[in-house]
């Protein structure tokens, strides 16, 4: 027992050092944190936070007028990437799916028949539609095909497509089944003279256009860009036959290129800013913001907008992005900022510009420009919407720009910055 005792006594003296050294490393801690000159209470005690490292309270702003706001009109986009194509009449517009198929035949050859087969997605208007499908005489390129060209230095004769009159086929379609399946299916027979006649043996490119000809509606088909492994992407298959009269048919599971032409035939409202697809127009918005702090954080900023009018197929989607100057351009893929969609019932929008704005007052403002602009998104085919000016007579109508920011830490800002 003598010899426990001795020992225990020798460990509790060898605690008295440590003990004094962490009482002499937390009275420096104290000392430390009453050198500092801001300070904060909460319900847990005193928080001590360095000078210069604490942002302010969130602040709002309203920007009720707009230094300059223009809308800017510009061509057609094409619409050869899109997941679907779309062929219909809609009120003034005009919209037809274009499809390309590789053939490949052996010598000595007879096309004896040919099935298109389409896969709808949706449809609107008034059904039962009318469709008919026609070869096309000249070629076009996917992804610079608008109503006017069918490429972007080459135009149609005839805007809307260059095709042979008489229909390779046709169809009717209500839509049916899409009250129970996602994805339809309209199978239609095409006319085996003209495709002989078309058909040669080896590679052939075989054009269709696919024509609205009756009811007051569209559909929308899926296109090979929705899913290229997918196997329901407007199929054709040929049936042809060789000299000795042995019967054989060619799949093409999918089209080797597709896209949607459109146009717009009514009028717009003169003196209300329009931002649209068909036809294609951009509304740019200049605000003086300097009462924002450089590198401030925006937590928040709005695009208030009353809207005249609204015309377009299905709804209408716009999106924004930041320029230098009010010069229709379209926005790369990273520039532009997610969508925001809305229906043609719709009287207010409000366009969350949180980003864009963001942009507009990092560092580099030169680069990121001083607009921010308003655009239709790529998913659109057609439409536009028109909205009040900045200088219409009663103001609740007119566009505002409303902000929440936080302002930035001293300690958080580059040396030497400023607007």
């Amino acid at each position: 027992m003598k010899t426990f005792k001795s020992l225990n006594s020798r460990k509790r003296s060898a605690l008295v050092p440590f003990r004094t050294f962490r009482l002499q490393v937390l009275a420096g801690l104290i000392i430390l944190a009453a050198a500092c000159s801001e300070q904060s209470d909460n319900s847990a005690g005193l928080i001590l936070i360095p000078e210069g490292n604490i942002g302010g309270d969130p602040q709002s702003l309203s920007f009720d007028r707009a230094v300059r706001v223009v809308s800017v009109e510009g061509e057609a986009a094409n619409k050869g990437d899109n997941a679907v194509v779309a062929a219909g009449n809609s009120g003034d517009f005009r919209m037809r799916a274009l499809l390309t198929f590789l053939i490949e035949l052996p010598e000595s050859t007879e096309v004896v028949g040919g099935v298109l087969t389409l896969y709808p997605r949706r449809i609107g208007g008034q059904p039962p539609l009318e469709f008919s499908i026609h070869l096309l005489d000249r070629d076009f390129e996917e992804l610079e095909v608008t109503w006017e060209n069918a490429a972007k230095t080459v135009r149609w004769s005839n805007p809307g497509g260059d095709y042979d009159p008489q229909a390779l086929g046709s169809f009717s379609y209500d839509g049916g089944g899409l009250d129970s399946l996602s994805v339809d299916t309209v199978s239609v027979k095409l006319d085996s003279l003209q495709l002989d006649s078309r058909l040669a043996p080896g590679s052939n490119y075989l054009q269709m256009e696919i024509v609205p000809t009756g009811g007051e509606g569209w559909v929308s088909l899926q296109a090979r860009e929705l899913d290229i492994t997918a196997t329901v992407s407007s199929r054709l298959d040929i049936i042809y036959r060789l000299s000795g009269g042995t019967t054989f048919s060619i799949i093409e599971r999918s089209a080797l290129k597709d896209a949607t032409i459109s146009s717009y035939s009514g009028t717009t409202t003169p003196g209300m800013l329009r931002v649209g697809e068909v036809p294609a127009s951009q509304v740019f918005f200049q605000y003086d913001i300097a009462g924002i702090p450089p590198y401030a954080t925006i937590n928040q900023a709005r695009l208030l907008l009353s809207l005249y009018s609204t015309a377009f197929v299905d709804t209408f989607q716009v999106t924004s992005f930041v320029a230098g100057e009010p010069a229709f351009t379209r926005p790369s893929s990273t520039e532009a900022l997610l969508p925001q969609r809305f229906g043609s019932g719709t009287s207010n929008l409000t366009v969350d510009v949180t980003l864009a704005l963001q942009k507009l007052i990092s560092a580099d403002t030169a680069a990121a420009g001083s607009y921010l602009v308003l655009t239709s998104s790529s998913i659109n085919f057609v439409g536009f919407a028109e909205i009040y000016p900045a200088d219409w007579p009663d103001e609740s109508l007119r566009p505002r720009l409303e902000v929440l920011y936080t302002d930035t830490p001293e300690a958080a800002r580059p040396k030497g910055s400023g607007r």
